[in-house]
């Protein structure tokens, strides 16, 4: 994926994945959030918390978004 614009997004350079997800669980305005630097495992955390725009799916390449869905958009 290419990342989102970064207009709503706040950077952490400190935390891990699984820091970054729950931070990101336990902050009901987030809506998403990504590694920095995937490098070696990962390390920083780029977390959004508005719309989501300027998303695009390369064929090839980028980086895994996370997305924060409501149970009622499961179905």
């Amino acid at each position: 994926m290419k990342l989102p614009d970064t207009k709503t997004a706040t950077v952490d350079r400190t935390i891990d994945v699984k820091k970054c997800e729950a931070r990101c669980l336990s902050d009901c305005n987030c809506t998403s959030f990504a590694i920095v630097d995937v490098r070696n495992g990962g390390l920083g955390c780029v977390f959004w918390t508005g719309e989501l725009v300027e998303i695009r799916k390369y064929a090839v390449g980028g980086q895994d978004l996370y997305v924060r869905l409501n149970a009622a958009d499961l179905g």
